[in-house]
């Protein structure tokens, strides 16, 4: 291997970004992790996953936070991620619900029923948008859990929502 590595060193000395994109170069790429590879691209490629984990400091994390097959890079590196990237992905739901202390996508995650749980251990729900929250059905449990908070003129609007305005007339302004 020792052979190899000096002769892509010689001859290929300005090329690591184009060897970047081959995966059979990998054991090389690790090898060699200090070079100016295409981190980019390295960055949207499941094969490269080995080599991202032992170069944390050249991950493009905003193309990382969009990519399923990363869940173990991104778990390792909480501190690295995009969060506002992230929050748009139902499959890392479980990196969210962990992480909700983080600054995610809060206007996003509001719009996705996948994402009631999160949104429930946010802890300060008078900084949600309770006109969103009130607009949406799903979000019902959340509204009833905090009903100083409701945007009563939203919720009258809702025909799910008048049943819960009638219940609650005495907190309606």
């Amino acid at each position: 291997m020792n052979d190899l590595n000096a002769y892509v060193n010689d001859i290929f000395a300005n090329q690591w970004k184009d060897l970047s994109k081959h995966q059979d170069m990998l054991p090389i790429l690790i090898e060699n992790a200090e070079e100016e590879l295409d981190w980019d691209y390295l960055s949207t490629q499941a094969w490269a996953l080995d080599l991202l984990m032992l170069s944390p400091n050249r991950v493009n994390w905003t193309i990382v936070s969009n990519q399923p097959w990363a869940r173990q890079l991104l778990a390792r590196y909480p501190n690295r991620v995009s969060w506002m990237h992230l929050s748009r992905h139902a499959w890392a739901r479980d990196l969210l619900e962990r992480n909700a202390h983080q600054p995610l996508d809060w206007d996003y995650l509001l719009t996705q029923p996948w994402a009631i749980n999160i949104i429930r251990a946010y802890a300060y729900p008078q900084r949600l948008d309770w006109s969103v929250i009130c607009s949406q059905q799903w979000c019902l449990p959340l509204i009833i859990e905090h009903p100083k908070l409701i945007d009563w003129a939203i919720l009258s609007q809702q025909p799910w929502g008048c049943k819960l305005v009638a219940e609650h007339k005495q907190l309606y302004p």
